[in-house]
Order: C-alpha cells, then structure tokens, then sequence
C-alpha cells in the first residue's frame, strides 16, 4: 500500500513538471512586461527552470507574494508575484497572464519589495556596499533610520548522509539559511554586526553603563545574532545612533 502511494505520488509530480514546462510553451518571452505601468522601460529576463526537487529549496520565502520591482530607471513595476532565489541570489517572477515565471534581469533591478499577508511588507536591495566582496548582491533591509541595517542571505547546499526525501528518494542533499547583518550609521562605517553582548557594547564604548541600565530596564539576555538585529531598531528609538 505504501509503495503504491509513493509510485502515485511521483506520477503526481511527474504531470505536474511536464505541465509546468508545457505552460511555458506559449510565453512571449519579448512581451512579459506588459504588467508594467510604464511604456518606456520593460523589464526583461530569463526563463526560470523549475526542478521540482532542488528549485524548491532554493526559495527563501515559503510561498509566491504580491510585489513591487523597483527598476534602475526608477519605475515601479506591479502585478507579478515574486520570491527571492538565495541560492543564486536572483528574484524570480511569476506572471499570471501566461502562468509562467522568469529570472528577473538583475541589471534592471534597484530593489523589490514583498507583501506579507497580514504582516506588511519587506524590502530588499541590489547594493554594493563597501567593505563586502565588491559584487552587487540583493540585501534585506532589516532596519533604517539614523542607523541601517542590512541583511545578506544565502541559502547553503550541504552534503549529508542518505535519508529519503519528500517523494521518496534517497538524497544527500542539505540546505541551510545563512544571514550575515551590515551596520552602517553616522561615524560609523559599514561593519559586520556579530552575535553577542560585546558586540552591542562595542558599538558605544563611552556608553557602556548606560547600555546595561538600557538591557535591565527591557528585560534584554538574548543577544543571538537575529537578536542584536532586533537591539539596533530600539537603540535607535531611543536616541543611540
């Protein structure tokens, strides 16, 4: 009974994979722009090749979200649904008038951002900040105000021992979230923000009596590193940057 559920259920994506790739069949690839609002620019792009194994896990986010694509002309561009690729650092559209998606041409893109149901919306950047390796990558912006953080995330492939995966299928593949926050305020250039307590005193070494009346008075122990991402939001609300 079970080997007939496991043999059903690959013939389910089997269809599904043909179907996706046949949809594709009939994309103006020169044409899907036309959500644009604006005549003068068209974004452009490649054809995103979906493998229903890996594709999957190369998406930070879990599910399709309604955005906004913010091109290096300075236009808005609408009516896509968006994820970010963090394995090859790419955003990926899906255009619903043909049903098809495609790697959005990065040369075009300044930044996007992202409507979480229910939970407002997230913006992500193409920068180059100094101090990084140089190349343009698209960063989360976690943070701005007389402070900006910024974070740089990667999805990881790893090589594990053999379990069977979703459909199955023995696989020796592992896929980890990797974050790394960039600080940058005034008098202070670009850095790295690490995990720990330290790091956070260091950041105002004059003001170090001061910091530990501040974590008391907010009930402040977990310096993790997505928690020091969440610290810099409220030292900036109340005056330290």
């Amino acid at each position: 009974m079970r080997k007939n559920a496991t043999y059903l259920l690959m013939g389910i994506l089997l269809l599904l994979g043909s179907r996706a790739r046949g949809q594709m069949d009939d994309f103006a690839w020169g044409d899907f722009s036309r959500a644009a609002n604006t005549a003068q620019h068209r974004i452009t792009g490649s054809r995103f090749d979906l493998d229903l194994l890996t594709s999957p896990n190369y998406f930070y986010h879990d599910a399709w979200m309604k955005g906004t694509i913010k091109t290096v002309y300075g236009d808005l561009i609408e009516g896509y649904d968006l994820r970010y690729d963090a394995f090859h650092d790419e955003l990926v559209a899906f255009n619903n008038r043909v049903n098809g998606m495609f790697v959005v041409d990065r040369q075009q893109v300044a930044g996007f951002t992202l409507e979480f149901p229910g939970a407002g919306s997230g913006e992500f950047r193409k920068l180059s900040p100094r101090g990084t390796s140089g190349r343009e990558n698209y960063y989360e912006v976690i943070h701005e105000g007389n402070a900006l953080l910024l974070c740089r995330i990667r999805i990881i492939e790893r090589k594990t021992e053999l379990y069977k995966n979703k459909i199955g299928q023995l696989d020796d593949r592992r896929y980890d979230v990797q974050k790394q926050y960039y600080l940058q305020a005034r008098g202070l250039d670009l850095k790295v923000l690490e995990p720990g307590k330290k790091a956070i005193m260091e950041l105002f070494p004059e003001r170090k009596k001061e910091l530990r009346q501040f974590f008391r008075k907010y009930a402040i122990h977990d310096f993790s590193r997505e928690s020091n991402a969440v610290l810099i939001g409220l030292l900036d609300q109340a005056g330290y940057f």
